[in-house]
């Protein structure tokens, strides 16, 4: 894997996560992976505005959501 194509971040529902590699937002929630961009009907613009970019997950904890930065 090349630099910066991986990055993950853990909440309290599970761990998230963006694979530059393999054009998927993915997520592991209850002993399972899921690819959030299938699940969210939103694959098709993952593929094709996900960058090289160094991508970037993060969680607000107040709003108790899922940041993701990777789509250019």
């Amino acid at each position: 894997m090349r630099l910066y194509d991986f990055c993950a971040r853990t909440t309290e529902g599970g761990v998230f996560w963006v694979d530059i590699n393999n054009k998927a937002i993915a997520a592991l929630a209850e002993s399972r992976a899921i690819n959030v961009g299938e699940q969210l009907n939103i694959q098709n613009l993952v593929n094709r505005y996900i960058t090289a970019d160094v991508p970037h997950v993060d969680y607000d904890l107040q709003n108790d959501e899922v940041l993701c930065k990777c789509l250019g």
